[in-house]
């Protein structure tokens, strides 16, 4: 049992998932009925929170959350936290996530666009792209989110270590992805015709519908009603004017000035991530020290601030140069036998970190520690969090 100097934490409740959406164009065009009944209703969406949202440097299919984010977005391939399939996703109508990421519009095309280039373009029709752009629906903004309460470092991680306290200050730690579930890519001069084959087989490969929008559609007038010339049908060219069907090209000799997207599982082009208040720290080990007698295992906290989340015991160790010790949350405990006067790291569960130092007594040991804290009971701070709630 922890005595009341070991402060308990309480955990924060839950930041449960939340609808975003993006959208940069008005609306998924021939959208099935199948997908229009998985849209929830705007009474549905629930209330969430990040600390920023930014656009990806390159787009991902890749739905895995949280991780550690390094600069532009992409996953640090370091083992740091542990990474779930399990995060909530659905659509969104929230104007304010529509909002925030229609106001990144031009990031967003450029994150999509490079993820077109890398992963469904080739050497030889990459460089015929460079004039397109991509264009979210407003209708199929998706969300995707991992529960912020639930974000733990795992056991194997690798990036908070005896030389590294803490995350570096240029990563981030992602908890939400955005993106949609359709959209267009759009030229203004005639797309390549080879490119277009390569992005539409790429497409279908990886389990995608790309399908190019056809020119030259019937023309017809202001009440819908299709348009003749002298008992002939009209056509719309793509400079607008009118032709009659003898001047329309086949199909496969029509110019292609956009590409409609359908990626059932979504493409994320923006990351939410979690407040830098939800770590606590406390780095002066000179001033963060307590008296432990061997073999008084309940836990004891250091009375200075920022180290009261983690509480510590001594035992004697077989070697009379080390010393036993435990350092222990609320909700795990871990053991590290330490030489006397050397500082090692003691991770305790997915929360908390220890940099130990002890020094010899002759009943016990003194502890010099240093601490690193996620989720500790009084560190978020409303001010770093966006909120995103959508009620009707």
């Amino acid at each position: 049992m922890i005595l009341n100097r070991f402060l308990i934490i309480s955990f924060l409740a839950s930041v449960v998932a939340v609808a975003m959406g993006a959208g940069c164009s008005s609306a998924a065009p021939d959208a099935d009925a199948s997908r229009q009944k998985m849209v929830m209703t705007a009474d549905d969406e629930p209330t969430f929170e990040v600390a920023a949202i930014y656009p990806l440097d390159q787009a991902t299919q890749d739905g895995t959350l949280p991780f550690i984010a390094l600069p532009g977005g992409a996953p640090m391939e370091t083992p740091c936290l542990e990474r779930s399939r399990k995060a909530k996703q659905w659509t969104t109508a929230n104007p304010e996530v529509i909002e925030v990421l229609t106001s990144k519009a031009s990031e967003i095309s450029d994150s999509l666009m490079k993820w077109i280039r890398a992963e469904l373009a080739d050497d030889e029709t990459r460089s015929a792209m460079s004039s397109w752009r991509a264009e979210m629906y407003d209708n199929a903004m998706v969300v995707r989110h991992y529960n912020t309460d639930d974000v733990r470092f795992s056991a194997d991680q690798l990036c908070i270590t005896d030389n590294l306290h803490m995350l570096p200050a240029d990563r981030e730690v992602v908890t939400t992805l955005l993106g949609a579930t359709a959209f267009s890519v759009l030229s203004e001069t005639a797309m390549d015709p080879e490119a277009v084959k390569a992005v539409v087989q790429a497409g279908r490969k990886n389990r995608m519908q790309v399908k190019p929008v056809p020119t030259f559609p019937r023309a017809k007038d202001e009440k819908g009603k299709p348009m003749f010339r002298k008992g002939r049908a009209l056509f719309v060219a793509p400079d607008g004017t009118l032709v009659p069907q003898k001047d329309v090209p086949r199909p496969k000799d029509r110019p292609v000035f956009e590409l409609q997207f359908k990626a059932p599982k979504g493409v994320f082009a923006a990351v939410g991530v979690m407040p830098k208040s939800r770590f606590a720290a406390a780095s002066a080990p000179l001033e963060c020290q307590l008296n432990l007698i061997f073999d008084d295992m309940t836990p004891r906290a250091p009375l200075c601030l920022g180290s009261n989340q983690l509480g510590f015991g001594v035992a004697m160790a077989d070697n009379p140069g080390e010393v036993l010790v435990r350092a222990a949350t609320t909700d795990a405990t871990s053991e590290r036998t330490i030489p006397f006067d050397s500082t090692v790291m003691i991770q305790v569960g997915g929360r908390g970190f220890a940099w130990v130092t002890p020094k010899q007594l002759e009943e016990g040991a003194e502890l010099r520690v240093e601490t690193l804290i996620l989720h500790p009971d009084d560190k978020v701070v409303e001010a770093d969090l966006k909120k995103f709630s959508y009620k009707k």
